[in-house]
């Protein structure tokens, strides 16, 4: 799946996003509080409400790409006022009531899919014969329907993070679902790739049937912390329990260090290396201030496997001088804010330099980077 357009609103608050186009990579720029961290959850939000969740007071529009086809899902939900934070005891409600969906359409290659209006749902413009919950999704009510089940697909593909840290550590020792290792879907990267494995079984399958693509991921690890000598992992098969263990020496170490000693930092680059090479194709990475969750060193291997043309999108942000220096500025979304409505701007608006060094400078000097809030 890739994300081509988004507009959101958030009712409640207020707050809206004007319609912006994302690419393969996206690094959202700009001061504090413009609203970069609230396009992410905007995204997030929608992956909930594709998946049947009940989201208060919006209105989206999302263009996408997943299987061939481009799609164009918008709609609106109720508003019932502020919810969050709510003092159920003082409350007529024993719990916050969901809301319903207003409207809802879903094209496909520019034809109307299915439409929600007026309490009916639509398919191909014909109204369906029995009453749905008002209160999720199309996506989510249809999602075993051939024409929707890839975009439900798409959305499950939303990673938000990508640092899944206590797999390595504190939950490392504790048993597996049960898996059969001699499946013909785990023998290769492809299926390791579309399995719906953890990062650490996905990591311990890899070591076990293409070490080759383990060495370069462990070499790209290296490549950050050269004083890391080796990484292993040991899959323990207990039945039909395989468990997973991660280890890695360090230069001059006699005993493998298993992975609850291995600092927080280290384990999570060595998670974003290995999600890249093993997620499945069509991911959507989601990063928030990319240099707090991984380090900027991190930033190279995401540049490497751009050039790679895997099939994935990214969306990050950051503030950090370096992370914004080392990806090309075609990559560069601008966010400013004029009191709740954000805009996103590019590059390309602003007729900056020819060579990264001196686009990079005349961008620390806009005054859309670096006051981004813009009273009227």
């Amino acid at each position: 799946m890739k994300i081509t357009r988004l507009a959101y609103h958030y009712a409640v608050w207020g707050w809206q996003l004007n319609p912006v186009d994302l690419s393969e990579l996206n690094l959202l720029v700009g001061a504090s509080s413009v609203g970069k961290t609230q396009i992410i959850k905007a995204i997030l939000d929608l992956k909930q409400l594709a998946q049947g969740e009940a989201l208060n007071g919006v209105a989206w529009d999302i263009t996408f790409v997943t299987d061939g086809h481009e799609y164009q899902w918008l709609g609106q939900t109720e508003n019932i006022g502020f919810i969050e934070g709510i003092h159920l005891k003082n409350s007529q409600y024993p719990s916050p009531p969901r809301p319903k969906i207003l409207h809802e359409t879903l094209f496909r290659d520019g034809e109307n899919l299915v439409e929600r209006r007026n309490g009916t749902i639509s398919f191909k413009e014909v109204d369906l014969p029995v009453k749905l919950s008002s209160r999720e999704s199309i996506i989510c009510l249809l999602h075993e329907d051939e024409h929707v089940a890839p975009i439900t697909q798409g959305f499950s593909q939303i990673i938000f993070k990508v640092d899944q840290l206590t797999e390595l550590t504190a939950n490392s020792w504790k048993p597996h679902a049960p898996l059969n290792l001699a499946a013909p879907t785990y023998q290769t990267l492809a299926g390791i790739q579309q399995s719906d494995l953890s990062i650490l079984m996905k990591l311990a399958l890899l070591h076990k049937n293409a070490p080759d693509v383990f060495t370069e991921i462990k070499e790209r690890f290296i490549d950050i912390f050269p004083h890391v000598e080796d990484i292993k992992l040991a899959l323990l098969d207990n039945d039909l329990n395989p468990t997973p263990y991660l280890y890695l020496r360090e230069n001059g170490m006699t005993n493998w260090m298993p992975s609850s000693r291995i600092s927080s930092g280290m384990l999570k680059s060595l998670i974003f290396i290995a999600n890249l090479y093993l997620c499945s194709d069509g991911t959507i990475i989601l990063m928030d201030e990319f240099e707090n969750s991984l380090g900027v060193n991190c930033i190279n291997i995401l540049n490497d496997m751009m050039i790679e043309e895997r099939d994935l999108q990214f969306i990050i942000t950051s503030h950090h001088p370096y992370i914004i220096n080392n990806i090309p500025m075609t990559h560069w979304k601008i966010v400013t804010r004029i009191g709740d409505v954000v805009t996103v701007k590019y590059a390309a608006d602003f007729e900056l330099g020819d060579s990264k060094h001196e686009a990079f400078m005349q961008l620390l000097q806009l005054e859309e980077f670096t006051d981004g809030i813009i009273n009227e």
